[in-house]
């Protein structure tokens, strides 16, 4: 693995293969999984020789240089969690873990792909990079930063209550107060 996180498709066929399994990966069955993947969790790319390249777009558990470029955030985003975790996040903050960062997302993302996730923290993100919190946008769109701080947190609501609310792009979603 380059220090892009990125791994040559053909040795990963290999390696994939190598294995036995009803299912023979194939180049082609690689790129239908990228392309159809709701999440955009992959990306593949191919370097100047030639050689076909797949990474992760985001959330890796080690070390990887995505050569993401530092933006200003949207004022609130969004981070979806299981409702075992909200009383740790409501009181200690969102912390990236075992990850390179915390993972957060815009209101069209969130509602896409919230998936089990049905408690949703809002925030405020401008507040943050206002006090020098530095946000990275993902190839996918999602939003990432080293550690969300409890003060930041605006509220918490059920993703069904808050992406009904989203009619339209100028809305506002109505989000229960912590």
């Amino acid at each position: 693995m380059r220090e892009d996180g990125s791994v040559a498709v053909d040795a990963l066929l290999d390696r994939f293969n190598a294995a036995p399994a009803k299912t023979r990966w194939t180049e082609a069955l690689i790129r239908h999984l990228v392309d159809t993947s709701t999440k955009n969790r992959f990306s593949i790319t191919q370097d100047p020789d030639g050689v076909l390249r797949i990474r992760a777009n985001q959330g890796h558990s080690w070390e990887v240089n995505h050569g993401l470029i530092a933006e200003n955030p949207p004022a609130t985003l969004y981070h979806a969690t299981l409702a075992t975790c909200v009383s740790a996040i409501g009181e200690g903050g969102i912390d990236k873990m075992a990850r390179q960062h915390v993972h957060l997302s815009d209101m069209e993302h969130l509602a896409r792909n919230a998936g089990h996730r049905q408690h949703v923290f809002a925030v405020d993100a401008e507040r943050m990079a206002e006090d020098g919190f530095i946000f990275f946008r993902s190839t996918n769109n999602v939003w990432l930063t080293e550690v969300v701080p409890a003060q930041y947190l605006l509220r918490v609501a059920l993703l069904s209550e808050l992406v009904p609310a989203q009619t339209a792009a100028t809305s506002k979603p109505s989000l229960r107060n912590r």
